[in-house]
């Protein structure tokens, strides 16, 4: 299965397999918890799911052979995107945000849905989040937002709340 490394947070995972096996794959996602609990990892492993185009007959598993598979295989897939703080700065700027959300408008190459990743996501200046909110509000069909913060009290009430 696609969280078979993944200790600890048995809730999380089998709520993202309900939602997987829905279809219903909503918009947006926030991942809270301190560091080193499998955050990044649990977002990385759930867009493997989502977005692998092949046919597994076991809930939780990817086919390991479709492009977009391959290619998260080797960390090349170029529909799922990770932003982060700029090494050696300390916030994620409103220009960081305006780039994603240009990147936004280019449909997924290798399935049905691109992925960004907001890492430290707190760390983004109040303009780049109150720049995500109209995403957040109105995101293209096919993207799928994850924020993945530490300190959900330096998220603005807008941004949490979508």
């Amino acid at each position: 299965m696609v969280f078979d490394d993944i200790v600890g947070q048995d809730k999380v995972v089998r709520t993202l397999l309900d939602i997987v096996e829905s279809g219903r794959i909503g918009h947006a996602y926030l991942f809270v918890g301190a560091e080193g609990i499998g955050r990044k990892s649990i977002a990385k492993r759930f867009s493997q799911l989502v977005m692998c185009m092949g046919e597994s007959s076991d809930r939780g598993e990817i086919c390991g052979v479709c492009t977009s598979c391959k290619l998260h295989k080797s960390d090349t897939n170029p529909d799922y995107h990770v932003i982060s703080e700029p090494e050696g700065k300390n916030t994620i700027s409103i220009d960081a945000i305006r780039e994603i959300q240009e990147s936004m408008t280019r449909a997924p190459i290798y399935g049905r849905r691109s992925f960004y990743v907001i890492n430290n996501a707190e760390k983004m200046t109040v303009q780049a989040q109150n720049a995500l909110l109209k995403t957040l509000e109105e995101p293209p069909e096919y993207v799928v937002l994850v924020l993945v913060c530490q300190n959900v009290n330096q998220l603005l009430e807008t941004v949490k709340s979508r």
